[in-house]
């Protein structure tokens, strides 16, 4: 479940098995924003403590989205259990001056896989 709080979403595995957690958005910060050096990042944060055990991209950094296969793997061991079981994921943007203009909008999926 996939939920908007404060500005970041929030992913909870409401489930009872652990699962590895991608995420994959659809366009690159060239193709989204356009314009002279635009950046498009997301960071995950444990929003319960230990929920991203194993985790594919280092918790609270920045990182680059990823437009190809199934995205970066961001947990590889996702927690079911109630008190570590949610994630939230920032992004930001870095707009340019000649960036794009009009509505402007892409899509983030986050896959979840059992194990």
């Amino acid at each position: 479940i996939v939920e908007i709080e404060r500005g970041r979403r929030t992913i909870l595995n409401y489930g009872n098995l652990n699962a590895t957690l991608q995420l994959k958005s659809g366009k690159t910060a060239a193709t989204f924003l356009g314009g002279s050096s635009p950046a498009y990042k997301y960071a995950v944060l444990n929003a319960k403590a230990n929920s991203c055990g194993n985790p594919g991209v280092t918790v609270g950094n920045w990182n680059t989205v990823n437009t190809t296969g199934n995205g970066d793997t961001i947990c590889s061991n996702f927690s079911s259990l109630p008190t570590s079981d949610t994630i939230a994921i920032n992004v930001q943007l870095t707009i340019p001056k000649d960036a794009l203009t009009g509505n402007l909008t892409d899509t983030f999926t986050a896959t979840a896989t059992a194990i």
